[in-house]
């Protein structure tokens, strides 16, 4: 259609009475972009839609049928501190529409706009410290939260109705994802302070692009992360049961709380780490790292358990210390701090080596090795703590205990509960010798002047006692 002569603009006035004024707008123009300026709560102006602007006045609705078109849908908002809102949810038209508020200012409904169309909130005018808050519909959706071409602007990205909405100088941002599996992925360096909420259904939150050192404390109900470029303030990831993290070589640091954890390691750069009763981190990092930057991260309080269950033969390495260091094979380890009360690691069946090494970390460390002929190897100092070699039922193997080169005392007692365990005292460490036989017992003092004392509970084929060039005593009593 083409402009009538003369014609300015169209006014609608709704009028003072109490009736509920609606005004409906048909996008007829010839233009995408379309701009709707709302001044109070019951006045605006809308350009782009018909062929000259519109102004409305004292009405309660405004709605803009895109009629199918790609749209960009520009809205401005005032120079001091606006709560942006939008709403998919409304008017509630099915594809391609929703609705649109400043404040408490005349919000716009729109319908029909086609995939592809964008959203543009419009903070030019800057000063004050604006918001955005985005409400999901009741299906799944992606959504992507990046930084866009500028410094002032961040995309979000949905598969809702709309293809994008961009935002300039909006500060903080909070979406509530709705119900469905959604999945919300953050950006390197996002320009808001952001709030996210799964809300209902299972929800994943994944983290891209970390560029510094993180930290997610799932100790609460609410998880946070802060760091890794993505805030410097925790953020909140209220509602998600899965957390996906690709930290690239950055840090990791994870507190879990009292409530426990299982980490799982799934490859030579990944791992998995269920919370009890919370989420689950899925965890992914480059290849060609060293050791310290390759783990899952440092696990903090609480009780800990690395399952890496199955059938195949594994060699497990535990590296006591302030941060204990558990590795299986050739997969990704796990640092776990010396506050976690309880470090639990269970292989299943197979031929298993278990090598635990240096002093300190966790107060008890239990390691399960399942059924098969497996091996322990345990090496001082110790240090204060309890170790309890388990070797399944039905298994047998074999445990070699080495000291650490200065004077100590190995002495091995029957077990307080069960007669035919074995516990043995070294370094200031507990061991416990569980299972139904152990085919040899190797110590190794270790260069000191050490005094070995075995009054052997269990069934045990071979004992060899080494004193390493030192003035040792040893005493066996079966």
């Amino acid at each position: 259609p083409s402009k009538p002569d003369g014609l300015i603009d169209i006014t609608v006035n709704g009028g003072t009475d109490s009736d509920r004024d609606t005004v409906a707008i048909l996008d007829v123009s010839n233009t995408t972009n379309i701009n709707y300026n709302a001044s109070d709560a019951d006045s605006a102006t809308i350009i782009g839609v018909q062929l000259v602007p519109v102004m409305v006045n004292d009405v309660d609705q405004v709605t803009v049928d895109a009629q199918n078109k790609v749209v960009t849908i520009e809205l401005p908002t005032t120079a001091g501190g606006d709560a942006v809102s939008f709403d998919v949810t409304k008017p509630d038209s099915g594809p391609g529409s929703g609705r649109l508020q400043v404040g408490a200012n005349l919000p716009v409904d729109f319908v029909r706009a086609a995939n592809g169309s964008r959203i543009l909130i419009d903070d030019s005018a800057g000063g004050g410290s604006d918001s955005l808050t985005y409400d999901g519909d009741g299906v799944a959706n992606t959504f992507v939260v990046t930084r866009g071409g500028s410094a002032t602007v961040g995309i979000i990205d949905s598969d809702l109705s709309l293809a994008t909405v961009e935002t300039t100088n909006i500060e903080a941002l909070t979406i509530h994802a709705g119900g469905g599996d959604d999945t919300v992925t953050i950006g390197a360096n996002p320009p808001y302070v952001l709030t996210i909420d799964g809300d209902l259904g299972n929800d994943t939150v994944e983290l891209t692009g970390v560029g510094s050192a993180i930290t997610i404390d799932v100790s609460n109900a609410i998880p946070t992360i802060v760091g890794g470029g993505i805030s410097a303030t925790p953020v909140a990831l209220t509602s998600f049961e899965i957390i996906k993290l690709n930290a690239g070589s950055q840090a990791v640091s994870i507190i879990t709380g009292v409530n426990g954890s299982t980490y799982r390691p799934t490859s030579a750069n990944s791992g998995e780490l269920q919370m009890a009763g919370g989420p689950k981190l899925v965890l992914s990092f480059v290849n060609g790292l060293s050791v310290v930057s390759e783990m899952a991260g440092t696990v903090s309080s609480g009780t800990v358990t690395v399952d890496a269950s199955s059938a195949s033969d594994k060699s497990v390495q535990v590296s006591r210390g302030s941060a204990t260091v558990v590795s299986v094979d050739a997969l990704l380890p796990i640092s776990v701090t010396s506050d976690s009360t309880i470090l639990t690691v269970n292989t299943g069946d197979g031929e298993d080596a278990f090598t635990v090494s240096g002093s300190g970390g966790p107060a008890m460390i239990v390691l399960n090795a399942g059924n098969g002929v497996d091996s322990f190897a345990v090496s001082g100092p110790g240090g204060p703590g309890t170790v309890t070699l388990n070797a399944g039922s039905g298994a047998t193997g074999s445990v070699l205990l080495t000291g650490s080169g200065s004077a100590e005392n190995f002495v091995m007692t029957p077990h307080a509960t069960d007669a035919a365990q074995g516990v043995l005292t070294f370094g200031g460490t507990t061991l416990n010798l569980m299972g139904i036989g152990v085919d040899s017992l190797d110590v190794v003092g270790g260069g000191g002047d050490d005094t070995v004392t075995l009054n052997v509970p269990l069934t045990t084929d071979a004992i060899v006692l080494t004193a390493d060039m030192a003035d040792d005593a040893g005493t066996v009593q079966a």
